[in-house]
């Protein structure tokens, strides 16, 4: 049997900032006078654990380092307009096709040009991730092994581990209960966090949907609005997303949406401004 040891401050923060823009139109899902925005995003490792993070340079991992500043290094995606849309799979996109007249989404068309997805609709950022500690040296034909999971510390505090929440002087419906992030490895293997899957937005003015017994249903790792992953195997923590192992540069792409199908995707959250983080935790796994 395998022993899991957790190391101490073994993760990094991502911290991110939505806000709206001032934008005139009608869209399937729901009717809206301002879309989201993503504005800022850093992204912080801590340096006494295990993990470390890299910005994509295009050729390869830059220097790792605790912070990753997407402002400082001129970060484009930044400019990136959340409209509502759909997935299977937390990798291919699909946007609505809304008769006016039934106020229905009969059907959905692919988002093929990654220009118009990650301008209009996804956030998308690529960067890498690398587990290992500096307290130790490496010892020949060892193979260290790290499970990488979500942190989900209480979400009140908006200091540590995973949450979406609306910002401060704001109330009423959300943005934040439909967010989605996906975060696929360079195999094609594709895992997508759902906050907020315990609270529901009051509205209920939204389109009729013919698409969400096909879209939309993929598995997500559901973490309630207290902070707490209803399935947790260990305290503050999700179910495992992947294994990495120790010194191995790993390329992750994460992908930010705002999910149509969801019932929380109502005109209410069309004028919101949410703000989020998500933090990974590692854990090394002792033979």
């Amino acid at each position: 049997m395998n022993n899991k040891k957790k190391k101490t401050k073994t993760a990094f923060w991502l911290s991110i900032f939505f806000i709206v823009i001032g934008t005139t139109g009608v869209y399937a899902w729901f009717s809206v006078s301002n879309r989201a925005r993503v504005e800022n995003l850093a992204l912080i490792a801590d340096h006494q654990g295990n993990l470390r993070i890299a910005d994509d340079t295009g050729n390869g991992p830059g220097e790792y380092k605790d912070t990753l500043s997407l402002t400082e290094t001129n970060e484009n995606g930044l400019n990136t307009i959340l409209s509502p849309v759909t997935t299977m799979d937390g990798v291919k996109f699909f946007s609505p096709e809304y008769n006016p007249s039934t106020q229905t989404v009969e059907s959905v068309s692919e988002i093929t040009d990654h220009e118009e997805l990650t301008k209009f609709y996804v956030y998308e950022k690529t960067f890498y991730l690398r587990a290992g500690t500096d307290d130790r040296e490496t010892i020949a034909n060892i193979n260290r092994k790290y499970d990488v999971a979500l942190y989900g510390v209480n979400s009140t505090n908006k200091v540590n581990g995973c949450y979406m929440y609306q910002s401060e002087g704001e109330n009423g419906d959300t943005a934040a209960n439909s967010i989605r992030v996906s975060f696929t490895l360079e195999d094609g293997t594709t895992y997508i966090y759902e906050p907020n899957c315990d609270v529901n937005n009051t509205d209920d003015t939204r389109a009729k949907d013919a698409v969400n017994i096909v879209y939309g249903r993929y598995d997500t790792y559901r973490q309630r609005e207290n902070g707490v992953f209803e399935i947790s195997p260990k305290a503050n923590e999700s179910e495992k997303l992947f294994t990495i192992d120790e010194n191995v540069d790993i390329k992750v792409t994460m992908r930010i949406w705002i999910e149509g199908t969801d019932v929380d995707c109502t005109n209410s959250i069309a004028a919101d401004n949410i703000l989020g983080q998500i933090q990974f935790v590692s854990t090394e796994i002792k033979n």
